[in-house]
């Protein structure tokens, strides 16, 4: 029995069920989906900056 076993067994099973749905992969495609809705959310997920957002608009 490895320590993630033993971590698991230690968590209720509400928690083993909340911890998979907020999976990193899983918050990282609820970003994505909301970036698509949202264009200032998608620019601050993808860490642009003031100057990055100018430069782009100035390229339009």
């Amino acid at each position: 029995m490895g320590n993630k076993n033993k971590f698991d067994a230690a968590l209720s099973r509400e928690e083993q069920i909340k911890a998979r749905q907020t999976s990193p992969a899983a918050e990282k495609k609820h970003l994505k989906d909301a970036a698509m809705v949202d264009p200032e959310l998608a620019d601050r997920v993808a860490g642009l900056t003031e100057v990055d957002k100018a430069r782009r608009n100035n390229r339009a």
